[in-house]
């Protein structure tokens, strides 16, 4: 990392993060059938996978001061996300359809599943002195490559199974023979993710005010948050085969990336606080509030998990 101080005025910051993971899975498998309840037994072997990746991480801050009370601050850098450990288990789990799974369901692991990576650019402008307090602006966009997400139960039917598994690079066999099958499994986004939006931030200290007045201090901030990302979701293409003079449409299951807001992501965010301070004694009043999000996308849409609205007030 290198700091460049240029006049009084502009100030650079570079620098360079190098970061390699390897990193090693232990897990099980069957080469067999298991039964039993509640806990299924047979043939348990153990099983190893491993991640490796090399990411690098540049880093550029600008700090430019026009005025005595103003800062101007200007980065672009880059970061990364890592997914949960068990979406990198080799697992594969398969689920006959009896008693307690009323549909033949298929779990898959993907050691192979990249780290997220985000190219993240900021500005921000500070403005402070005695009576405004500190208030500043900031905007700022990320777009992310390789976004991790889960293809959740999406309905395969037996005579496209195998094709399926194969469209995703996966080197195995339909182990349902003829029966169709829901599957889960985990993925790198092909297209980019993106989020972008402002906040607005204030801290005030009224000690300029009045006799008691003078005690009061407040701060508050919002955000309002935009963000788009591709889910991978189950549908069906149509084609058509020709027999003799006929033309007949058919129906495969695909699997597509849908636009959707990303997950865990609320359009606005607030945060207000007010205070009192005198002498030995001090109070609080806060109000939180948070827009609706989604935490979970299913595999047609219908399932879809929504967070709703909060608003939470604190007292001390």
């Amino acid at each position: 990392m290198n700091t460049l101080n240029i006049g009084n005025q502009f100030t650079i910051i570079t620098g360079l993060r190098v970061e390699s993971e390897n990193n090693n899975y232990n897990s099980r498998w069957s080469p067999n059938s298991l039964s039993g309840f509640p806990s299924p037994t047979g043939d348990i072997r153990d099983t190893a996978s491993s991640h490796k990746e090399t990411i690098w991480l540049p880093n550029l801050q600008v700090l430019y001061k026009p005025l005595d009370f103003m800062n101007i601050r200007m980065a672009a850098y880059r970061s990364i996300s890592r997914p949960d450990y068990n979406r990198r288990l080799a697992n594969f789990i398969i689920q006959a359809a009896g008693t307690f799974y009323p549909n033949n369901n298929l779990t898959i692991g993907n050691p192979g599943l990249k780290d997220a990576k985000a190219y993240n650019y900021e500005i921000n402008t500070s403005l402070y002195s005695n009576y405004i307090g500190l208030f500043s602006v900031s905007a700022y966009y990320k777009e992310i490559k390789d976004m991790y997400h889960s293809i959740n139960g999406i309905q395969v039917t037996y005579q496209d199974g195998q094709r399926i598994l194969d469209s995703l690079g996966l080197k195995v066999a339909n182990p349902f023979g003829t029966g169709d099958f829901n599957l889960t499994y985990q993925s790198n986004s092909t297209k980019p993710t993106r989020i972008w939006g402002f906040e607005v931030e204030h801290q005030i200290n009224f000690w300029f005010l009045p006799s008691l007045l003078s005690n009061f201090v407040l701060s508050y901030n919002c955000s309002v948050i935009r963000s788009e990302t591709y889910v991978p979701r189950g549908d069906f293409e149509t084609y058509f085969i020709q027999i003799g003079p006929i033309h007949l449409e058919k129906r495969k299951p695909v699997i597509k990336e849908v636009k959707q807001n990303l997950e865990n992501s609320p359009d606005f965010i607030m945060n207000i606080s007010l205070g009192y301070d005198f002498g030995g004694f001090s109070a609080r009043v806060s109000l939180f509030h948070q827009s609706k999000s989604n935490s979970y996308f299913s595999n047609d849409g219908k399932s879809d998990v929504q967070i709703n609205a909060l608003t939470r007030i604190d007292m001390t």
